[in-house]
């Protein structure tokens, strides 16, 4: 469900003028006419520090020369030649980009942490909140406690989030649920507790989808086979995806749930994307460019791209390829798929050459530790 705002709120994306087909060709082609001034000016002092004899020519002259028409004429045939030659570069890596997408390919917006920009993460709060979003799922961190029950926790211990600093495998549920893990967030979510996978599952079901990361603590015991057994006995099987860091937790995971979908988190590099059995990889947005997403399109498996929340981050993501954006404001999310779904082929073209050729302004790096 998309709600009044985000149907109505405008997009201020820098330097991507979204509204205007007119003005961003204008932007783009005076990009490229400073570009080529650069190589230009680039081309003149090379050929002043390699030719003496023509530094001591333009030394001595007086008075404008006046070129023959031959010489204007293939003046402007390799300038001609120069702008074709940066177009065409920009059309083939567009055409090599696009060329697993289909006309419908449809973007999920995945809230990260359960949606943490407007309610505690990783809370029965979050959830309701993504779910009245109208996120399509929810991205939840799972570990174990003492005793074995599965619960929602993102760190190793609760120091953050209740000002505890206890590990959550040395603590029972019971006094894991007794903690207030919502007032460092706001005063209002002051009764919000950290759930169980069960208690969340129960209200998630028919209502998002599911991206459970497994957390690798170093303490878990059974922490795979426990997740599967809680979606199954909550009939949420077909709803979930299991993510993770560790690939040995996802080979646990297909192991026991051969039907299940899992995804790898990537976060520094890329092996040989063909001999790894997984169904997507959450990639850093360091790592989404375009060609890295069109290789893992050509085996077959999705791109989810973490953590963004900002316009020019989400929307190099959407260009580059994406097929899943996980962002802590889900609103957001929703307003640049709307902006991006409402885009001409035309302009989406030739926002996708600016990357390529171009490139947008610099964007900072992605630490895993914040997934």
């Amino acid at each position: 469900m998309v709600t009044d705002e985000v149907r109505h709120a405008p997009i201020l994306l820098p330097g991507i003028p979204s509204r205007n087909p007119l003005r961003f060709s204008f932007h783009t082609v005076c990009l490229i006419f400073v570009a080529l001034t650069g190589l230009s000016r680039a081309g003149l002092l090379l050929v002043l520090m390699a030719d003496p004899v023509a530094d001591r020519a333009l030394r001595k002259r007086t008075h404008p020369v006046l070129l023959p028409p031959v010489a204007i004429r293939l003046r402007l045939l390799g300038g001609v030649l120069i702008l074709a030659a940066i177009l065409a570069i920009g059309w083939i890596e567009v055409a090599r980009a696009t060329q697993f997408l289909s006309g419908d390919h449809m973007i999920a917006i995945t809230a990260h942490r359960a949606g943490s920009a407007r309610a505690p993460e990783n809370t029965i709060a979050a959830l309701r909140t993504a779910i009245a979003d109208g996120a399509d799922d929810v991205e939840i961190d799972v570990q174990e406690t003492a005793e074995g029950h599965v619960v929602m926790l993102h760190d190793t211990d609760l120091r953050r989030v209740a000002g505890l600093a206890r590990s959550v495998w040395d603590m029972r549920l019971d006094e894991i649920q007794a903690l207030d893990v919502g007032s460092w967030f706001s005063p209002a979510f002051r009764e919000a507790q950290i759930p169980t996978l069960a208690e969340f599952a129960a209200v998630a079901r028919g209502r998002v989808g599911l991206n459970v990361e497994l957390k690798n603590n170093g303490r878990g015991e059974d922490l795979a086979a426990r997740v599967v057994a809680v979606l199954r006995d909550s009939k949420t099987s077909d709803q979930a995806v299991i993510s993770s860091l560790d690939l040995g937790l996802l080979r646990e995971v297909r192991q026991i749930a051969p039907a299940l979908k899992v995804g790898l988190i990537v976060a520094t590099g890329i092996g040989n994307l063909h001999r790894l059995d997984v169904n997507f990889f959450a990639l850093s947005l360091r790592l989404a460019t375009p060609a890295v997403i069109r290789e893992i399109h050509a085996t077959g498996r999705e791109v989810h791209v973490w953590t963004l929340d900002d316009e020019a981050s989400i929307a190099r993501a959407m260009l580059a390829g994406a097929d899943n954006i996980i962002t802590s404001d889900t609103l957001l999310g929703l307003r640049m798929r709307r902006w991006f779904l409402e885009l001409s082929e035309a302009q989406r073209t030739l926002l996708r050459i600016e990357l390529s050729v171009l490139g947008f302004a610099r964007l900072r790096g992605s630490d895993p530790s914040e997934l």
